[in-house]
């Protein structure tokens, strides 16, 4: 809340973005922080602070990364591109861009697996839905032919018994 509060306010919250990030620090809310660091890279580029924008997004990367936060640190890496470019550091804006570009690909590709995997998960769990269906309406349409049977025996039994006693 602090931190979307301070990027509404743009300058004035930057108090707000400093507080929000030292509660973190002290509460040891390293995830937080990485996120902190990239709100406050995205306010210090639009108040074309781009030094201060690079050691957010350097902060913020190196938590990402020991945290395994993959997302983040490329959102943190685009960012880090923008600010070396602002610097006019172009060769290192392409390295990170590159970099950047690489780890946008293996998450895509991440992603895509898991999609797979889900929809591998989700038609197994059809199928055996199917089969349990198949299985119900077998039992169900087996019964209906057993009582078929067993009415059909009754009635013979009583046409027996009415021509038997016809008979008499």
């Amino acid at each position: 809340a602090w931190m979307n509060r301070s990027v509404a306010l743009g300058g004035a919250g930057r108090y707000g973005l400093d507080s929000a990030m030292a509660l973190q620090l002290r509460a040891n809310d390293r995830e937080g922080l990485a996120s902190a660091c990239a709100i406050a890279a995205r306010q210090s580029l639009m108040q074309h602070q781009a030094d201060s924008a690079l050691a957010f997004c350097e902060r913020g990367i190196e938590l990402a990364q020991s945290l395994g936060l993959s997302a983040l640190r490329a959102q943190l890496m685009g960012l880090q591109a923008e600010a070396y470019q602002a610097l006019g550091r172009y060769d290192a804006a392409v390295a990170v861009l590159n970099a950047y570009l690489v780890l946008k690909d293996s998450l895509l590709g991440e992603q895509a697996t898991q999609q797979l995997a889900t929809a591998e998960m989700r038609e197994k769990y059809d199928a055996v839905e199917r089969l349990a269906q198949v299985e119900k309406l077998r039992s169900e349409k087996q019964q209906e032919s057993a009582l078929r049977g067993q009415r059909t025996t009754e009635r013979n039994i009583l046409v027996v018994a009415a021509v038997l006693l016809a008979l008499l």
